[in-house]
């Protein structure tokens, strides 16, 4: 590094032998002059002129002698006491450049002069001459050196320090690190030079981008939040009356095709939103056993539907494959057919989109099983290949995060990958990314399969189906299994809704089940009606949002007026029921809408069964 500037100590060295000349100049010729002098004044005969004259040379020899080792000595003692100071004051300005975390470059002609410890050890082998007499570009990355190279340009002709400019350079293990770089003009000796202060921001970025994450995942959760409840309620209802058309319809029907896309729209859109309140929560993913094959398969048959002509699928599937995974498939497909969305754009002139799967045993940083322990569980690799355009390095960076995208304004929002990320994450999976410009891109999905063998899935206590009503549609008594009316079913219902077309769907779902029906949208008026005669209903439908009032309270005050009334809580928001009403209740069900017919006398049926265990 170059020496530091410092005051002088003592008698200045450039002044020093000029001063000990005049010194000398001075009483040499004051001696002559006052010596001559008195030698005319009080020597008269010749010899002793010569010998005072003798003598006078001697002393003046004896006295300049000893002026001049006076002078000289005091210099050196100066002299040494200012290369101690100095040598100590560069050890001092070394330690600290050499302590200090950034590396440090003295660059003079392009070349590399001096660096500090930082820099030798994250750039060389740790010495400073591993990095002297290098080029200083040749440590930047090829596609920023000539930013690099303008900027040493730029500080040649200022004393200040430039402002710090982003710059990606290469350690000596070849990766790329970001770093702020300061550069500003500096001198070695009488050779102009420039310092260069690279701060390495590599995890600093990381972090930003980590917080920057977060708080787009928290806009997505308010926003989320802001439209779930009446977005669920017409997502309700669109499922809710395309099946009740689709059931008025006799099979082999041309409007069954359509109302089975309307259907499927549907469901789309419901697991659209599902996944966005997933991207911003943190509540695990209900785990089902799930069949791989039939997953991917769905996916693909999905995604056929929704690629243009000019693109081909394929499916490769090994010939023994662990069949069972544990998870969502509503959010797994929503996954996998995130990521086909954004193969079809990639290939506008056509294509090929591959979906893969394999079997790939636990990671090696696992540790190794014991000998009286079973081998760890297969894993299974899902992989998503196509022929696209394939994306750049500096977009491959940030391809997951919420709201980063390089569709055109309005045609992507950004949130696809994002959210396919979470979904897998919360599976416990992982999931990478492989681009080559122009020659395409793959997703790699790594998911644990189930343990050995799965648990066997509780099956729901099948629905009340009057006998009637399964004659009449014979599809319900296929769906929900048929059966009859008993003394233990309910026949009359009390509903609180305040969307008037998820009350007219409720109202006539009971309809078809026999039962009466009272329907209100206000909550004071509902629990009027249940206070008159609480023991003449057989089942209360609250939901949760309500203009007047929220479902909490609503429920706790039915509680009050009687104990085990059964009750079906539905909500389409994003949080559901205060920790106690939620708590343990055997005369409760909550309903997440979007929810269909199934589900509803499903959850009907278990309050039922509840209440015989309780009654017996």
């Amino acid at each position: 590094m170059p020496p530091a500037t410092h005051p002088p100590v003592g008698l200045p060295l450039r002044s020093a032998p000029l001063r000990i000349a005049l010194i000398y100049f001075v009483v040499g010729t004051l001696w002559i002059f006052f010596s001559d002098a008195a030698v005319n004044l009080f020597v008269t005969e010749d010899h002793q002129t010569r010998l005072f004259q003798t003598l006078k040379g001697i002393f003046y020899i004896c006295a300049t002698t000893t002026l001049l080792y006076i002078l000289v000595t005091r210099f050196s003692r100066t002299t040494l006491a200012l290369n101690a100071d100095l040598a100590a004051s560069e050890a001092r300005f070394r330690r600290l450049a050499d302590e200090v975390p950034v590396a440090l470059f003295v660059v003079s002609t392009g070349l590399i002069e001096q660096v500090n410890a930082g820099a030798a050890e994250l750039f060389g082998d740790g010495t400073p001459g591993s990095l002297v007499g290098r080029p200083v570009l040749a440590l930047a990355a090829p596609a920023r050196q000539a930013q690099l190279e303008e900027l040493l340009s730029t500080s040649a002709s200022r004393a200040n320090l430039l402002a710090a400019s982003p710059m990606t350079l290469i350690t000596r293990g070849g990766d790329e690190i970001e770093v702020d770089l300061g550069i500003s003009a500096t001198n070695v000796g009488r050779k102009s030079a420039i310092l260069l202060c690279a701060l390495d921001v590599t995890e600093r970025n990381r972090l930003e981008s980590q917080l920057r994450h977060a708080q787009k995942q928290e806009i997505v959760g308010q926003m989320a939040a802001g439209v779930a409840h009446d977005f669920n309620n017409l997502i309700t209802s669109i499922l809710g009356y395309s099946k009740l058309a689709a059931r008025t319809l006799p099979p082999g029907h041309p409007a069954n095709a359509h109302l089975a896309e309307l259907e499927a729209a549907g469901e789309q859109a419901a697991s659209v939103l599902r996944s966005m309140l997933t991207l911003a929560r943190k509540d695990p993913p209900k785990r089902t056993p799930i069949d791989v094959t039939s997953l991917v398969d769905e996916a693909v048959r999905l995604a056929r539907g929704m690629l243009p002509a000019n693109v081909e699928t394929r499916l490769e599937l090994p010939r023994t494959l662990p069949s069972v995974l544990m998870g969502d498939a509503v959010q797994l497909k929503q996954a996998l057919l995130n990521i086909a969305s954004n193969a079809r754009d990639a290939m506008p002139r056509g294509g090929t989109l591959s979906f893969e799967i394999t079997e790939i045993k636990a990671p090696v940083a696992f540790p190794p099983p014991k000998a009286d322990t079973p081998a760890p569980p297969a894993n299974i690799r899902i992989r998503i290949r196509d022929t696209g355009d394939g994306i750049s390095a500096e977009n491959l960076r940030h391809v997951f995060e919420p709201f980063f995208t390089t569709k055109a304004e309005g045609v992507g929002t950004g949130l696809g990958l994002a959210i396919t990320r979470r979904i897998i994450n919360d599976h416990g999976g992982v999931i990478q990314v492989n681009s080559i410009p122009g020659e395409g891109t793959t997703f790699s999905i790594d998911l644990p399969t189930a343990q050995a063998v799965c648990p066997a899935v509780p099956e729901l206590v099948a629905p009340v189906v009057p006998a009637d009503v399964a004659d009449e549609h014979p599809t319900l008594a296929g769906v929900t299994g048929r059966a009859t009316a008993t003394a233990h079913s309910f026949n009359r219902v009390l509903i609180v809704e305040d969307d008037p077309r998820i009350r007219s769907l409720l109202e006539k779902w009971f309809a078809q089940l026999a039962w009466r029906i009272t329907v209100t949208a206000d909550a004071p008026i509902f629990l009027a009606e249940f206070e008159a005669d609480p023991a003449s209903f057989d089942l209360l439908v609250i939901d949760h949002e309500l203009p007047s009032s929220t479902g909490d309270a609503v429920i706790r005050a039915v509680r009050r007026i009687r104990s085990d009334a059964p009750i079906i809580a539905i909500s389409g928001g994003f949080a559901f029921l205060a920790p106690d009403v939620a708590a343990r209740d055997p005369a409760l069900r909550r309903l997440a809408k979007p929810f269909g017919f199934e589900q509803l006398t499903a959850a009907a049926a278990s309050l039922r069964e509840s209440a015989k265990q309780t009654n017996r």
